[in-house]
């Protein structure tokens, strides 16, 4: 009596075997079903990978209009010409008219007016 058993082929018998048979018979054709399948399936991955890109693409760093760099000297240079060199605060004085001949206090007409303001405003709030 023979026993007979299932022998289990290894994946370099397998690679063998199909590779004779594709040189006996050709290769398969695919089918245009298959195709368009399979043509849908890369469009939709490419469609998640530019998603995927754009979305990223908000993290990365973005060279902005204008943004340009430019020497200290040169920048000190262009400050100076606008606002004038050292600090205007410490020779400013209150005290003295300006061009339209006011001081640099207020008047006592402007704050009697702001007073009654605020009072009218605070008698308004408590009702």
């Amino acid at each position: 009596v023979q026993l007979s058993a299932l022998k289990r082929t290894t994946k370099k018998e397998k690679r063998m075997r199909n590779i004779g048979r594709v040189k006996d018979v050709g290769l398969r054709r695919l089918s245009q079903k298959l195709v368009a399948k399979q043509l849908k399936r890369v469009n939709k991955i490419a469609e998640d990978d530019a998603w995927v890109n754009e979305y990223l693409s908000y993290a990365r760093p973005m060279p902005v209009g204008g943004e340009y760099t430019i020497p200290r000297e040169q920048a000190k240079m262009i400050l100076e010409d606008i606002y004038g060199a050292g600090p205007d605060l410490e020779h400013l004085n209150l005290d003295e008219e300006d061009e339209d001949g006011v001081a640099g206090d207020y008047d006592d007409e402007e704050e009697e007016e702001e007073e009654e303001d605020l009072e009218t405003m605070e008698r308004l709030r408590r009702k």
